[in-house]
């Protein structure tokens, strides 16, 4: 879940965003953008189930402190959340903003995240992840974000 021109977030990244740690769970796990519903609607719906507004880990755990396990269901949450992993947006001032590749580029990002803010919080990409959905042009501007794009 970290800020980069290209590659994912969160989170985040997310992940990873952005990432989208992330309401994680069900078969929905590996969903393709093409599998997906509305992901900024009440919930998208994917090959397995409905993505909330939430990852289902606790919104008070630390990035710092997340198993690889609660890590996974937070990555695979964010990126369903925003479209599903490997989506690439350009955004109108020519930036590009991705998801990212893989739950364990994701994983990688968050532990990345968490060593580097580590007041971040599952519920810190949560939000960040909601107020963004599939527009990842968003995460920037977002204020649900500033803690997450000042950390990374």
């Amino acid at each position: 879940m970290k800020r980069r021109t290209t590659g994912g977030i969160w989170a985040l990244s997310v992940a990873g965003v952005v990432f989208w740690l992330l309401g994680w769970g069900g078969c929905a796990l590996n969903a393709t953008p093409g599998d997906l519903g509305d992901p900024d609607g009440g919930g998208a719906t994917g090959s397995g189930g409905t993505v909330g507004a939430s990852s289902g880990v606790a919104r008070g755990s630390r990035l710092i402190e997340l198993t690889s396990a609660q890590a996974s269901v937070l990555c695979d949450w964010t990126n369903l959340r925003q479209g599903g992993y490997g989506r690439v947006a350009t955004c109108p001032s020519g930036a590009t903003r991705s998801t990212n590749r893989s739950t364990l580029d994701c994983v990688n990002s968050t532990s990345a995240l968490g060593g580097r803010c580590s007041s971040v919080t599952v519920g810190h990409i949560e939000d960040c992840a909601n107020a963004v959905g599939s527009d990842l042009c968003k995460l920037e501007t977002a204020p649900a974000c500033v803690a997450l794009v000042s950390c990374s």
